[in-house]
C-alpha cells in the first residue's frame, strides 16, 4: 500500500465529472454546469423519464455542459433522445465504440431497456437484468479490459460477473467503470478496478422531490495520463434539494 507521503498530490491533476439520473429535473442544470466547469462530463443514463420528443427538447441544453458530453443511455432514456444529442455534439457511446476523451479511452455499453420511438416509448425495464444480458455485457467488455480506461454502463448489475471475473485476474492496468441508476453515489474497490456512482443528479427526478427526498448527487474522477492512466481520487458530492446544504467526501483510489 503507498504511504500518504509518497502519493501523487492531486494540484493541477486533470478531472472529469460523473453525473447521471437527471430524469428530467432540469432545475439541476445548472449544478452540473458549475460542477463541470468547461470540462468534459460522463452521463451514465437516464437523463430523462420516457426518452420522448418533448423530453429530448426540453433536455437539449445538457449537450451543451460538458465539453464533450460523454453519454450512455439509460431503462429511461430513448433511441430518439440518442440521435437528438448526438446532433448537438455529444459523443453518445454505444457498442463497438471506443472515445477518446481528456486523455481517456472510454467505451460505453448502451442500457438494454432503453426505449424505442417505434414502440411509443413504452417501458421495457425490467427489475433485474437477465443472465442473458449480464452474458452479452462480460462478453463485450472483457476483450477491452486492458484496453480501455473508463467502461460507462448505466445499469450496476450488468456488470456483476465481470467483476467476479476481475477479481480473480486483476487487469494488468487501472480500469473505472462508471454507473448510474441506483441513486445512491458510491464508490467500490478491488485490485485494478474501481466502480463509480456519482448518485441522482437530479435528486431522482421532479416526481421524487416530494415524497421520494432523494439528494442530489455528482462526483468527479481526478486522474493522471503520464506516464499511464491512474485513477488518483473521487470527489462525492451531495446535496439536499429542500436545504441546499452539501457535503463533499474524498477518496484516494492510489
Amino acid at each position: 500500500m503507498t504511504k500518504p507521503g509518497e502519493r501523487n498530490p492531486l494540484t493541477d491533476r486533470p478531472a472529469i465529472t460523473i453525473a447521471s439520473d437527471l430524469h428530467n429535473n432540469v432545475l439541476a442544470l445548472g449544478i452540473l454546469e458549475r460542477a463541470a466547469n468547461g470540462g468534459p462530463v460522463l452521463f451514465a443514463g437516464d437523463l430523462t423519464d420516457r426518452g420522448s420528443p418533448l423530453e429530448s427538447r426540453l433536455t437539449r441544453p445538457v449537450a451543451e455542459l460538458g465539453h464533450p458530453l460523454v453519454f450512455v443511455s439509460g431503462n429511461h432514456d430513448s433511441d430518439t433522445l440518442q440521435r437528438d444529442l448526438a446532433q448537438r455534439g455529444a459523443v453518445v457511446l454505444t457498442q463497438g465504440k471506443v472515445a477518446t476523451v481528456a486523455g481517456l479511452k472510454i467505451a460505453g455499453y448502451s442500457g438494454p431497456y432503453e426505449r424505442r420511438s417505434a414502440e411509443d416509448f413504452k417501458d421495457r425495464y425490467d427489475n433485474q437484468p437477465t443472465p442473458e444480458m449480464k452474458e452479452d455485457f462480460t462478453s463485450w467488455v472483457m476483450p477491452l479490459v486492458n484496453h480501455t480506461d473508463v467502461v460507462m454502463v448505466h445499469e450496476p448489475a450488468l456488470i456483476e460477473p465481470a467483476l467476479a471475473i476481475l477479481e480473480d485476474r486483476a487487469p494488468a492496468r487501472p480500469l473505472v467503470f462508471v454507473v448510474g441508476h441506483t441513486h445512491t453515489a458510491a464508490v467500490e474497490h478491488q485490485p485494478g478496478v474501481t466502480v463509480v456512482n456519482g448518485g441522482s443528479v437530479g435528486a431522482g427526478g421532479t416526481g421524487n422531490l416530494a415524497d421520494e427526498p432523494t439528494d442530489i448527487g455528482i462526483a468527479r474522477l481526478i486522474y493522471t495520463t503520464k506516464p499511464a492512466f491512474q485513477p488518483l481520487a473521487t470527489d462525492l458530492v451531495s446535496i439536499d434539494p429542500g436545504t441546499g446544504s452539501a457535503t463533499a467526501r474524498r477518496e484516494r483510489l492510489d
